[in-house]
Formats: structure tokens, C-alpha cells, sequence
């Protein structure tokens, strides 16, 4: 045996690593193509808006050209090269030269250029998903897409609109846009199937697409001057996608309802997206999966301790997420917290005020029998508690009730609530052993 060859095997197999299949020469074409058009658009912003326009149409050819480039790499039988130009391509689907928040100051001309760089995203989407020989559904392709048409016209809507106004909408476009990318399975499959490292890209891609967006969320808050505060219950609903259990959905609901203490304007949006989420918890609860295991072959990498090659790949890894009703008690209990939801949006929405502002009648009357008609389907007593709580609200706005001044008032409302908690109390207990001897008798 040569010695000679031995000892460079090492070294041959590092080089064949960093510059074959992990070849960075990619990655700096596409900083040197980013740094290009950022310097030269540094330059040029001073002189023409329109100036801007062409370093987009610069952007989208490379980005198609990187697209052209992962197609080939696939076609030479490089498929991990060809991944990572996808990722790249991936990137510069985000606009990273702003292109959307520059067509807002075009007038009508910007309009057509926003609408054309939605559509092209599209187109680009799918050529990317042909060139990686993937197989995207409907969700997976119109998330992303939609995203990009909010992103597109988002600035010129924000700009025609009063300043106080711009904050509410760029949260409920934020979460329909998260909704949408949460709540559905986005499922990509693949022609020969997934590694790890496939899962990882895919799972790369739609982080790079997040982060794009709030990229532009970022830069409207700036430019715009749109109150990104508003963000913070969007975020705190859509982590209930992740939440396990009911409470923790309630819990978030309420420090989302909370928020507007800070900024009363905001309470219609927040208990629309509150009514969304609690109702997608009562129809698509999100369903646990058992991760599928991928069989790995059990000789080591050839340096540096890397995880060892798979021998074995699977077609169901990417098939997203799945949702099913939650349980009965649950749902009759969440969605009577949606109906609620919807309703305190559409009053606060109707009728002007503080906390005691005045009730729109026919709205409560609306909402009273929605939620005696879901008690009844659902053969449940939990929605009715809403109810309770509005007329408790609208005996004290219409002075039926009035808040206790002497002691012996406060004695009185004392115990009234103590007789109504032990009345409460034992409804409760009888509720439970009815549907315990329920469960015994149906098992």
C-alpha cells in the first residue's frame, strides 16, 4: 500500500468536502451580487426613485439565473450543491433591494411594478420547485405568495391611510399572513425523498421567507412610521399555534386582550384575531405526530466527528402538520369564547366609549341568540357564560346595578356573591357527577 496516498486522504476528503459539496463560491456570488446592488444603490437613491428599478430588474435576473443554476446542478447529479443554490435563490425572493416600499412613492406606476413583482415571485416559486424536482401543495404555494402580494402593496395602503389607523392594519395583516402559514399543512414532497439535510433546507426556506417578511414589517415601522407595538399580541396568538394544552390558549388570549390597556384603539383588531384563534383551537387543534426515524449508516464521517450519511430516506417527512376538532367540552367552550370575541369587536367597533361604554342593543340581542343556538347543537352549558358577563355589564351601564359606597353596601354585595359562588359550586360538582355516571353507562 502507498503511504503517499494514505496520508493525503485525509486532505483529499476536506477539500472534496469544502469545494465540491459544500462549495462556497455560491455564497460569494451572492454576497457579491448583494453588496453590488446595495452600493450602487447608495448611490443612485439621491439622483431617481426610478434609478431603483433597474438594480430590481438586476436582482430578479440573478435571482432567476440562481434558479437556472440549482435546476443544472440537480440535472448534473450535484443534488446537495443544487439545494444550496436554492436557498440562495430562496433569499432573493425576499426583496432585498426594498423594490415594494420604492413603488409606493410611484404613484400608479408603483402599483403595476408591486403587482408584477408579486407575480413574478409566484412564477419564481414554482420554477424553484420544478428545478429541485419538488412537489409543493396548494398551501405551500399560495402562503408564501400571498405574503408576497401583502408585502407588495402593503406600503401604498399604509401610506393613504391616517397614521393611527396604519398600526391595526399592518397587525391584521400580519396574523392573517401567520395565520395562514401556521394553521395549514404546507406539505412539499420530493421526487427521491428526504434526508435530514432536506428536511433542514425546507425547514431553512420558509425561516428565510419569515424573517424576509418581518424584514419589511421592520423597514414600515421606520419609514412609515407605523407603531410595531402593535405586533405584540399578534405574536402572543399566534404562539397558541404550539400550545398544548386549552388553558394556555386562554391564558395568551387574555394577555393579548390585556395589550390594549396600552393602546385602547387596538381592542376591535385584537379581539377579532383573538375570536380567530379561539375558534381555530376549537375546529383545527393541531395534532401531535411521532417523528419518523431515518435510518443512518453506521460508518463515520471522514472527518471531524460530522453526522454519518443516510442510507435510507422517507417521502412523509414534509407533509406538514395535521389538525383535527378538539374534544366536545372544549370546543363548546371555545367557541362560545370566539363568539364573545367577535362580538366585543364588533361593539367596541359600533359604540364610542371607555370600558362603560354604551350597548348596541340589537348586537347583543344578535349575540344572545347565537350562543343559545351553539349551547344547543353542541348539548353543552359552557357557552352560555358568556351571557352572564354581558348582562352583567349592561345592568351597570344602565344603572340596574350600582357599585357598593357605604359598608353596609359592600356587606350585602358580600353576600350575594358568597350565596352565588356556593350556588355555582354545587351546579358544578352536580354537572360532573352527571356526566361521570354518563361515561360509566356509555362504557
Amino acid at each position: 500500500m502507498d503511504t503517499t496516498d494514505t496520508e493525503a486522504s485525509p486532505l483529499r476528503a476536506l477539500l472534496h468536502r469544502w469545494f465540491v459539496e459544500y462549495n462556497p463560491t455560491y455564497l460569494f456570488s451572492a454576497a457579491l451580487v448583494l453588496a453590488g446592488l446595495t452600493l450602487v444603490s447608495c448611490d443612485v437613491a439621491h439622483e431617481d426613485a426610478l434609478a431603483g428599478i433597474g438594480l430590481t430588474g438586476v436582482a430578479e435576473l440573478y435571482a432567476l439565473a440562481l434558479i437556472g443554476g440549482a435546476a443544472l446542478l440537480v440535472r448534473l447529479g450535484q443534488r446537495r450543491a443544487g439545494v444550496m443554490v436554492g436557498l440562495l435563490a430562496a433569499l432573493y425572493q425576499c426583496d432585498l433591494t426594498m423594490h415594494t416600499e420604492t413603488c409606493a412613492f410611484l404613484g400608479e406606476l408603483g402599483w403595476a411594478l408591486a403587482l408584477g413583482w408579486a407575480a413574478l415571485f409566484h412564477v419564481k416559486l414554482r420554477l424553484l420547485a420544478r428545478a429541485l424536482d419538488l412537489r409543493p401543495s396548494r398551501t405551500a404555494l399560495a402562503v408564501p405568495s400571498v405574503g408576497a402580494l401583502v408585502v407588495a402593496l402593503a406600503p401604498h395602503a399604509l401610506r393613504s391611510i391616517a397614521a393611527p389607523d396604519r398600526a391595526p392594519v399592518t397587525a391584521l395583516l400580519v396574523f392573517t399572513v401567520g395565520v395562514g402559514a401556521l394553521w395549514t399543512p404546507r406539505a412539499i414532497e420530493s421526487a427521491v425523498g428526504y434526508d435530514y439535510r432536506g428536511r433542514r433546507a425546507i425547514r431553512g426556506t420558509w425561516i428565510l421567507f419569515a424573517v424576509g417578511a418581518l424584514a419589511h414589517v421592520a423597514y414600515w415601522g421606520l419609514a412609515l412610521h407605523v407603531d410595531l407595538l402593535a405586533l405584540v399580541p399578534v405574536a402572543i396568538l399566534l404562539a397558541t399555534r404550539w400550545a398544548t394544552r386549552e388553558r394556555a390558549v386562554w391564558l395568551a388570549s387574555c394577555a393579548a386582550l390585556a395589550t390594549a390597556l396600552v393602546d385602547p384603539a387596538l381592542l376591535p383588531v385584537i379581539s377579532a384575531m383573538v375570536a380567530v384563534v379561539l375558534a381555530l383551537r376549537a375546529l383545527r387543534a393541531p395534532d401531535v405526530r411521532a417523528p419518523v426515524a431515518t435510518a443512518t449508516a453506521g460508518s463515520p464521517a471522514p472527518y471531524r466527528g460530522a453526522p454519518p450519511e443516510p442510507t435510507a430516506e422517507t417521502r412523509d417527512e414534509n407533509r406538514g402538520p395535521t389538525f383535527a376538532p378538539s374534544a366536545p367540552p372544549a370546543m363548546a367552550r371555545l367557541l362560545a369564547g370566539a363568539v364573545a370575541s367577535v362580538h366585543v369587536s364588533a361593539w367596541t367597533t359600533l359604540a364610542a366609549g371607555g370600558v362603560w361604554r354604551p350597548h348596541v342593543l340589537w348586537l347583543d340581542v344578535l349575540v344572545v341568540l347565537v350562543i343559545a343556538v351553539l349551547a344547543v347543537r353542541l348539548r353543552r352549558a359552557e357557552p352560555v357564560a358568556p351571557i352572564v358577563g354581558l348582562g352583567v355589564h349592561l345592568a351597570i351601564t344602565t344603572g340596574w346595578l350600582t357599585m357598593p359606597r357605604a359598608a353596609g353596601e359592600w356587606g350585602a354585595w358580600s353576600i350575594a356573591i358568597g350565596f352565588a359562588v356556593l350556588g355555582g359550586s354545587l351546579a358544578a360538582s352536580w354537572w360532573i357527577a352527571r356526566e361521570g355516571e354518563r361515561e360509566t353507562a356509555a362504557g
